[in-house]
């Protein structure tokens, strides 16, 4: 049971004292349950579960009243999660939901990087009670464009009655990517009038694959069957062939039926197909190794001078055979994301390098210490692959490939070897410059031309 005190407030935010301007700091808001997954996208989180499952079922939620301050919501579930493999299971249903003035019965939200979005919803046989729904009463907003959120998500069976709906849409606010079916069945709306859109759904990416089903609700209200189709779906891209519109009426089971131009009016629910599926392992093509394709090797490799001992790598290093050298991590601006600098339950092993974002100048890399006396003599031969240069500003200015440096006395300096690259007469060529006696594919570089490509790098 969840009982907002409405008399236990604070006064003002110590931070904040002029509320009037600060009206959504968190001190001002109130949601009876809000639950997060991954709260912050920048965590490194490891080992997460397939399957997350969130149950908020057979509650007594009440007393929840707007003093002015701050939005307040009944239920919210946010998902920041970007790892491929983990899909919400998210069940709220027969929960007993009344007070005086709120701005959301339910609010969901997914990140851009949430690569499931909110995964497989249901929000199912609640009964509401609000004298005014001051913003949305339903509202699920996914972002990401890119990713296969899948699933079924489904508000069905529902008792909404609201004395005072202020809501800019009236019951259903619909903002997904990638879902390939909703479903708004067997709700019954009890409000006075139908004044603002009653269901909105915006799609930019994948319009054309959403499928909105729309049946057996009940606009149990003073306005007539036309009034309400007026409002009934609002929609940008998104067919109205893909929404299926069957026996809504308004006052009752026998009232005037709520029709919908251009949609279908089949009487069979569609069927998801396996809504409950959940990914065992990751969906595949969201991170660069997933697509990646190691090289075949044309020549023979001489024996190396450095041999790494990869059964006793470590997520943070990878110890020489011989114990002299080590890789390890640098580079401290690591991307949203990034759990360590080796993958070791891969098969091969290997290891990451990443920058901090798309387009970015800095970001995390392995950085081999040789610990070796600097009398010795060392050939270092880097294999490396130029996709592209990108698109960002630093095509002009340079990209940094690699560096060589010495640390002596706790101090780095650079020595001969380093390259940076910057794009070339067209975009199939790029050159390096700041070369500092580089060879490329064994020979000494000279500031010419290269075809975007594989190569080898040696100082």
């Amino acid at each position: 049971m969840f009982i907002q005190d409405g008399t236990f407030r604070l006064t003002l935010d110590d931070e904040h004292t002029d509320w009037t301007n600060h009206r959504n700091s968190d001190y001002y808001r109130y949601t009876a349950v809000r639950i997060e997954n991954k709260s912050q996208a920048s965590q490194p989180w490891k080992n997460q579960p397939d399957n997350v499952s969130i149950i908020i079922r057979n509650n007594n939620i009440s007393g929840i009243e707007w003093d002015g301050r701050g939005i307040h919501r009944v239920i919210e579930i946010r998902n920041n999660e970007q790892a491929t493999h983990v899909r919400l299971n998210c069940d709220v249903s027969g929960n007993t939901i009344k007070g005086k003035s709120v701005h959301n019965i339910f609010f969901g939200y997914s990140e851009t990087t949430a690569y499931n979005g909110l995964g497989n919803f249901v929000l199912k046989n609640n009964n509401i009670d609000f004298d005014e729904i001051r913003d949305v009463p339903f509202s699920f907003q996914e972002k990401n464009q890119s990713g296969v959120t899948g699933g079924l998500l489904e508000v069905s069976g529902n008792t909404i009655t609201t004395r005072k709906n202020d809501a800019w849409v009236n019951i259903l606010n619909l903002e997904c990517e990638t879902r390939p079916l909703i479903k708004f069945n067997g709700n019954t709306i009890n409000m006075p009038m139908v004044t603002k859109q009653q269901i909105r759904l915006v799609s930019s990416a994948g319009a054309s694959k959403q499928f909105l089903e729309v049946m057996n609700n009940i606009w149990n209200t003073a306005s007539t069957a036309d009034q309400v189709k007026a409002l009934f779906i609002t929609r940008n891209t998104v067919p109205a062939s893909n929404i299926n519109v069957y026996n809504n009426r308004v006052k009752d089971s026998n009232g005037d039926i709520i029709t919908y131009d251009g949609a279908t009016t089949n009487a069979t629910s569609k069927d998801p197909a396996n809504p409950s599926t959940q990914p065992s392992t990751p969906v595949g093509g969201n991170i660069w190794e997933d697509s990646y394709t190691l090289p075949t090797a044309t020549v023979t490799a001489p024996d190396s001078s450095i041999v790494l001992n990869w059964d006793g790598a470590t997520a943070d290093s990878i110890q020489s055979s011989d114990g002299f050298s080590i890789v390890v991590q640098a580079g401290g601006y690591p991307p949203v994301g990034w759990t360590s600098i080796v993958d070791t339950a891969a098969s091969p092993k290997y290891m990451r390098s990443r920058l901090k974002r798309d387009m970015a100048s800095a970001g995390v890399y392995p950085r081999l210490k040789m610990n070796r006396a600097t009398t010795s003599i060392s050939t270092i031969i880097f294999p490396m692959k130029i996709v592209s240069l990108g698109t960002s500003s630093r095509i002009t200015t340079g990209l940094p490939i690699i560096g060589f440096g010495k640390t002596e006395n706790e101090v780095d300096s650079v020595i001969s070897g380093g390259a940076v690259a910057i794009q070339g007469s067209d975009a199939t060529k790029f050159k390096f410059t700041k070369t500092n006696g580089i060879y490329v594919d064994g020979k000494p570089y000279n500031l010419e031309e290269l075809s975007i490509g594989k190569h080898t790098l040696s100082p």
